[in-house]
């Protein structure tokens, strides 16, 4: 059959349509007849050229105009099946839907459509308008969270942007900038997130934007060049705005760092000469603009007490400029700005973070260590409140001091008083770290005997505890701890942890060479998991790759005789292990359980893969169950189950069954033994 094309170069001339008439519908019946007749035009044309995207949509718009809109979903599905990608049947699908008030129609289709052409922002753009329409700002929300997940164009950023504001969701907007940037680090969007700050945030948000801004891009600056003029662009703009909030030697500070980086670049040469020009840079002003900044922080602090963020620049300028005021005005912060609120109030910890800076100041500033011991009472011993939350790491850092700069023996009452008044897991793992570097193995014992106390559901501790012993050398310390924990009923301690406990001590055991141990510890740990069909099956893989006690025996001697000897597992070995994997089938087969007993088979198989021979892979093999699929009627309901037939039951003869041994076999062993005595 000829392709259009090639009847277009047939018969190139265009024929002629002639105009139909106009028909008159007088009844529903004629009205039937103009439809049918109407829908066999569009079906015989687009049989010829069914690539004519017009065609398609002129007659899903035809049965459109005559309200049915079940034949006009399936002209336009048959049109997406040969026009997948073209975004126009898909938008004049969508807009039929919602024409025709089948919203959840529409959602599915454009569900479909930004799947099938997720690079599309229209189709974005058409549901989100969509769903915001209808105030479902939740699923607005989670579109552009899946839009912006593909990292779209700035355009698709921009609009998630306006959307959060216009719900004035501000924290919402934050984190998409925080999300925009990574994916478009360029200056640009920095200023769209400092605009937005300056209006809706704060002088400390807009500062952080900015920092965080300039170094980001200053990481970039290697790979891109281009990077390199946005930073110097947001350096200038940073500086002209600490200059619009009377902060000059913030900027000029900004202008001295870039200049030390970039000392060639003209334009911030040019822009830094403006901003002294501005100012001035004779020392008097200097001082007075210092001053200015010191009187501003005073007055603020007059009236904000608990302003902890102005307090920290105010100290800071101090210990620069008026260093012979420091002291003073830190301890009268300590008094004035100590907190009153809810003890949960994140206050508290900056309140404690002013006083480990005094610490670190009279420490290494001016080394008073009366002083500081002093202060260190004063602070845990009546401001600390105890009973609502601890500050263990007060304790550890006064504990180090101690022992820095007095005796181990103070530092060890501390320690001691730490765990009286505030007993806590970093404050014993610093006391055991610390004795453990001065090899004090019998403290650290005792250590971890209070440790236990304290908190005895925490594994992690006994653990812990038993390795210490263990590469301390002490194995029957190490022994007894790990059957403390299996043996005795511990608060916290659980089954599933005893689990891991189990592992971890046949591991110890193993490597102790203790190999009748670990067998005992597998038997127990058979019996505490109710026979587990995966300790079977590890227990059998130990067996095969340990010694037996005559294999122990006889390395044992080889080793004394100063050979150099390695263990290979064999046939011995390999029998001992499928005793194993017998005792586990004919365990389950006495209990009846025929699930069990196959995963069993299916471990025999795997094992025999790897050590045994074809005539062990074959008897394995021939040990696996027949599996049917048996519905049953329960209450009126049909259940499906899974019924296991082993090769005996269906043989009616036991699966071990011991072959009748024929009597030529029978003389052929008895002659092996007299010859082989």
């Amino acid at each position: 059959m000829m392709s259009d094309k090639v009847l277009a170069n047939i018969y190139p001339e265009k024929r002629t349509v002639t105009p139909t008439t106009e028909v008159e519908i007088l009844d529903l019946e004629e009205l039937k007849e103009v439809q049918d007749q109407k829908r066999k035009e569009y079906e015989s044309y687009l049989k010829r050229n069914r690539l004519d995207i017009g065609q398609w949509l002129r007659y899903a718009k035809f049965e459109l105009d005559n309200q049915n809109i079940r034949r006009a979903r399936s002209i336009y599905e048959r049109a997406l099946l040969v026009h997948g990608s073209n975004i126009s049947l898909w938008i004049r699908y969508i807009d039929s839907e919602i024409k025709t008030k089948n919203i959840n129609h529409a959602r599915n289709i454009l569900e479909r459509s930004i799947t099938v052409l997720p690079r599309v922002d229209k189709l974005w753009y058409k549901y989100l308008t969509l769903e915001e329409t209808l105030q479902n700002y939740d699923i607005v929300r989670n579109l552009f969270k899946k839009w912006v997940s593909l990292e779209p164009l700035p355009s698709a950023w921009n609009s998630y942007v306006e959307f959060e504001i216009r719900q004035k969701s501000w924290e919402n907007v934050r984190d998409i900038y925080v999300k925009y940037t990574q994916v478009f680090p360029q200056a640009n969007t920095w200023f769209r997130w400092i605009n937005f700050e300056s209006t809706y945030g704060s002088i400390e948000l807009v500062r952080q934007v900015f920092s965080l801004s300039i170094d980001t891009l200053t990481n970039y600056d290697s790979v891109d060049g281009n990077i390199i003029q946005d930073t110097i662009r947001l350096i200038i703009a940073f500086a002209n705005w600490e200059f619009g909030n009377d902060e000059y030697e913030r900027a000029r500070t900004l202008y001295t760092l870039a200049l030390e980086k970039w000392p060639d670049n003209q334009v911030l040469r040019n822009s830094f000469v403006s901003f002294e020009k501005q100012i001035g840079s004779i020392p008097i002003i200097e001082d007075s603009i210092l001053f200015k900044r010191k009187r501003k922080y005073e007055e603020q602090l007059t009236l904000l007490p608990y302003s902890y963020d102005t307090w920290w620049v105010y100290l800071d300028l101090l210990e620069q400029n008026y260093p012979q005021q420091y002291v003073s005005a830190f301890e009268d912060m300590l008094i004035k700005s100590k907190p009153t609120d809810n003890w949960k109030s994140p206050n508290w910890k900056r309140y404690i973070c002013f006083w480990i800076r005094y610490f670190i100041f009279l420490e290494f500033g001016r080394y008073e260590i009366d002083l500081i011991e002093e202060k260190f009472n004063h602070l845990l011993l009546n401001i600390i409140p105890y009973e609502n939350f601890s500050f263990s790491e007060l304790w550890i850092m006064y504990s180090e001091f101690l022992a820095r700069n007095k005796t181990i023996d103070a530092m060890r009452k501390v320690f001691g008083k730490a765990i009286g008044i505030n007993p806590d897991g970093q404050i014993f793992k610093r006391y055991i770290e610390i004795e453990l570097l001065l090899k004090e193995f019998d403290r650290v014992r005792r250590i971890y005997e209070k440790y236990i106390k304290f908190n005895s559901g925490d594994l992690s501790i006994w653990l812990e505890y038993a390795d210490l012993e263990e590469n301390l050398g002490d194995e029957e310390r190490c022994r007894q701890i790990y059957n403390l924990i299996i043996n005795n009923e511990i608060k916290g301690i659980t089954d599933v942890m005893k689990y891991e406990v189990f592992q971890k001590f046949i591991s110890f055991e193993t490597q102790a060479s203790e190999f009748s141990n670990a067998r005992e510890l597998y038997e127990n740990f058979l019996v505490f998991s109710s026979y587990n069909t995966d300790i079977w099956n590890a227990y059998a893989l130990f067996i095969s790759t340990t010694p037996t006690e005559e294999q122990l025996e006889d390395l044992q001697n080889l080793l004394q005789n100063g050979e150099d000897v390695e263990f290979e597992p064999n046939e011995v070995n390999k029998e001992a292990a499928r005793a194993i994997f017998q005792r586990a089938l004919n365990y389950f087969k006495a209990e009846g359980k025929k699930y069990e007993r196959y995963i069993i088979v299916k471990y025999l198989i795997e094992y025999e893969k790897t050590d045994g021979n074809s005539t062990t892979q074959e008897i394995a093999q021939n040990m696996l169950p027949k599996i049917n699929k048996v519905i049953k009627n329960e209450n009126n309901v049909e259940k499906e189950y899974v019924e296991y037939i082993f090769p005996e039951e269906i043989e009616d003869k036991p699966v071990f069954a011991t072959p009748k041994v024929s009597k030529f076999l029978e003389l052929a062993q008895k002659w092996k033994k007299e010859n082989n005595p």
